[in-house]
C-alpha cells in the first residue's frame, strides 16, 4: 500500500499530498516504489503577462509572436480570433506563433481576442490589431511635411 509519512493507503485512496515519490507497496503484482513517474497534475490557469508585438501591418510578412507568462505546459494552445492556433511550446513562460496578416479578411484596423488555455482552465484575453500599413508615398508625403514645420 502507498506510504505517506508514517500513513499507508490503497492506490485507490491516495490522498492529495501524494507525489511521485508515494510509496507503493500492493504485493508482487505491484511496484514498490514510483519514481521519476508523473501523477496527474491539476490543470492550472495560464496567466498571460505579454504579446510582442501586439498587431501588424496588413498587408505585411509573417510575424513571428511571442507570449509571455506562467503556467504555460506542452499542452498550452494559443487561442487566435476564437481559433486554436499552431503553437510552439519554449518553455512554462514562454510561447510562439506565426501571425499571417495576409489572413487578414476584415476591414482595417481590426483587433482580435487573444489567449492561452490550458486544458479546460483560460488566461485573460488581450487583443491583437491588425492595421493597415503605410505605404511608401504617404510616409515620404509625411517626412516632407515634417522637414518644412522645422
Amino acid at each position: 500500500m502507498p506510504s505517506i509519512g508514517s500513513e499507508t493507503y490503497r492506490s485507490s485512496e491516495l490522498p492529495e499530498s501524494a507525489t511521485k515519490e508515494t510509496k507503493i507497496d500492493e504485493g508482487a503484482h505491484a511496484p514498490e516504489v514510483i519514481q521519476g513517474e508523473d501523477w496527474p497534475k491539476p490543470e492550472v490557469a495560464p496567466v498571460f503577462d505579454s504579446i510582442t508585438p501586439n498587431g501588424s501591418d496588413v498587408p505585411g510578412p509573417d510575424v513571428e509572436v511571442v507570449l509571455a507568462g506562467s503556467n504555460f505546459n506542452a499542452q498550452s494552445i494559443i487561442v487566435w480570433n476564437n481559433g486554436d492556433e499552431t503553437t510552439e511550446f519554449v518553455n512554462d513562460t514562454e510561447l510562439r506563433t506565426i501571425v499571417k496578416p495576409s489572413t487578414v479578411q476584415a476591414p482595417l484596423p481590426f483587433t482580435l481576442p487573444v489567449y492561452i488555455r490550458n486544458g479546460s482552465l483560460r488566461s485573460e484575453v488581450v487583443e491583437f490589431t491588425f492595421k493597415e500599413a503605410e505605404i511608401e508615398e504617404d510616409r515620404a508625403r509625411s517626412d516632407k511635411k515634417h522637414h518644412r514645420r522645422r
